[in-house]
């Protein structure tokens, strides 16, 4: 059936492409502008916390906030989850996001705990990712050194009306001053199951639906 997984060589060789494109996602923390825009489809769009809209335009604001930001960031990346459908794909991978910025003067650790999910399509033979939306789980805030104070630094640190799931990095984002979009998909809501029931759709008809199509800024 189409959208389940298949074995065999030319599959694996598939599956360790898709796999090795989300991981090139590092590129982003190394400044690697050029290599980050190689991962998407010139139409592809992209979905987290402070960024809706083209790649194209995300790897530019992600140029920019490097260039303006002293805050030091790093994407982990687990093992991505691939099924594969003739030239269509979807991969699903645990990501952990990690900040470490200066909030009232000390130094702490916002640690994002999400996954990407991404509808892939192979094009002239290349496989390159069309939709990624980051689904977000928990998250947490940690000083660096000396704790003695981190009660009155906590207390500093401005919290947006953002979901559990990802509110101590949306008060990091604004303290930093990058936006901090309405609309992120948390796990385990009825967005989330809308992009789960979107990839039966995608991987047997190439159609683009519900929480995968992101709409037009």
């Amino acid at each position: 059936m189409a959208g389940e997984t298949v074995t065999g060589p030319a599959i694996a060789e598939d599956v360790a492409r898709i796999q090795q494109t989300v991981l090139d996602f590092v590129a982003r923390d190394q400044g690697r502008w050029d290599d980050l825009l190689g991962q998407f489809h010139a139409d592809g769009r992209i979905q987290v916390s402070w960024f809706r809209g083209p790649f194209v335009q995300f790897v530019q604001a992600s140029r920019a906030m490097a260039a303006r930001s002293a805050a030091a960031g790093k994407h982990w990346m687990g093992s991505p989850r691939v099924r594969v459908s003739r030239d269509r794909a979807v991969a699903d991978t645990d990501v952990v996001i990690m900040l470490r910025f200066k909030l009232s003067g000390h130094e702490v650790d916002v640690t994002t705990y999400a996954r990407f999910h991404d509808l892939f399509e192979r094009r002239d033979g290349v496989w390159r990712v069309l939709r990624r939306v980051c689904i977000y789980e928990r998250d947490r805030l940690d000083p660096v050194g000396d704790a003695a104070e981190f009660a009155a630094v906590r207390a500093s640190l401005e919290l947006p009306s953002a979901p559990p799931a990802y509110r101590h990095l949306a008060g990091a984002l604004k303290a930093l001053g990058a936006p901090v979009l309405a609309g992120q998909v948390c796990a385990g809501t009825v967005a989330e199951a809308g992009i789960f029931e979107n990839d039966r759709g995608w991987l047997e008809t190439g159609r683009l639906e519900g929480g995968m199509a992101i709409a037009p800024d």
